[in-house]
């Protein structure tokens, strides 16, 4: 991808990894995805995104008449991806390895420190 604009202000990443975990925290569960990815033209750039699944009671509004304040007689309780990157560290968003292996061990560093953070050392 050679995408050039004035609008564009980081490097293009390509997703390289994607790892699922699945965590207990305070007695809660929270599946967990993580995401590696590479600059596609600066070498040895990469960034990772953590995304953790949380529910969201939504309220919809689509069928609202114009007009009315009526709200919908039925919430719905959704499973959503709620990006938790920062987290981890605001170093992973954009970073520098040496390759692939070097840049998850990074993340595993952070994601190791913030588990300990939740639930202590183990």
């Amino acid at each position: 991808m050679k995408l050039s604009h004035s609008a564009i202000i980081s490097p293009i990443f390509k997703l390289i990894g994607t790892y699922e975990i699945d965590l207990e925290l305070n007695q809660d569960e929270w599946p967990t995805r993580i995401e590696l990815f590479q600059a596609i033209n600066i070498r040895n750039t990469y960034r990772a995104r953590m995304w953790q699944v949380d529910f969201f009671r939504l309220d919809p509004t689509f069928n609202e008449s114009a007009g009315s304040s009526e709200r919908p007689k039925k919430l719905k309780d959704e499973e959503i991806q709620v990006e938790r990157s920062g987290v981890l560290s605001e170093e992973i968003l954009n970073f520098e390895a040496t390759d692939e292996e070097n840049a998850m061990t990074k993340v595993e560093y952070y994601f190791k420190q913030f588990l300990s953070d939740q639930v202590g050392q183990d």
